[in-house]
């Protein structure tokens, strides 16, 4: 179809943040509160999630997240296996 597609570019290219997911000096990754935000309601958002903890975890890399909202996702953050929780 014609129209606008919008693309997510040189995913990985400098010093990102997915190509400093595999560099030794870090031992934990920390995620933001924001990509979590109402992920109890959104399946693609849980997905997303889930596969950077599991990469996490598969790089022997402990996990954290800041933790304001609602126990839904908490609970959801647990099951996918975040190390840390920092809730307030």
């Amino acid at each position: 179809s014609r129209g606008m597609h919008f693309i997510l570019s040189d995913v990985g290219l400098g010093d990102t943040d997915l190509r400093l997911f595999c560099d030794p000096l870090f031992e934990m990754v920390q995620f933001s509160s924001h990509m979590c935000i109402d992920m109890d309601a959104n399946s693609k958002q849980q997905d997303i999630i889930r596969t950077f903890v599991s990469l996490a975890i598969s790089l022997n890399k402990k996990t954290i997240i800041k933790w304001q909202h609602d126990d839904p996702v908490l609970d959801l953050l647990k099951d996918f296996g975040v190390d840390y929780i920092d809730y307030h």
